[in-house]
């Protein structure tokens, strides 16, 4: 082997190291960005639905104490509720 095709040889073991790793890190960008889509989606139904909930005044549902400060009497008594069931 002439050091013509020993360089050549190790550039292309070197290019082929890079390949796999680039292809790997794409993989997971691949992955990152499906996960990152799905969460989207999913942070947009409830927007929508936080928005809907919003336009009804007086609006009280079963665990209406997690939309937020509005119920913070809700909370109250959904911790009552939970400490009396202990007694």
């Amino acid at each position: 082997m002439t050091e013509t095709e020993r360089k050549l040889d190790l550039l292309l073991g070197d290019a082929l190291a890079e390949n796999d790793k680039l292809s790997k890190a794409n993989a997971y960008l691949v992955n990152a960005t499906a996960f990152a889509l799905a969460e989207v989606t999913t942070l947009k139904k409830r927007l929508k639905y936080q928005e809907d909930r919003e336009g009804h005044i007086g609006t009280h549902l079963p665990e209406c104490w997690t939309f937020g400060p509005r119920h913070y009497e809700c909370a109250i008594r959904h911790i009552n509720s939970m400490t009396d069931d202990g007694k």
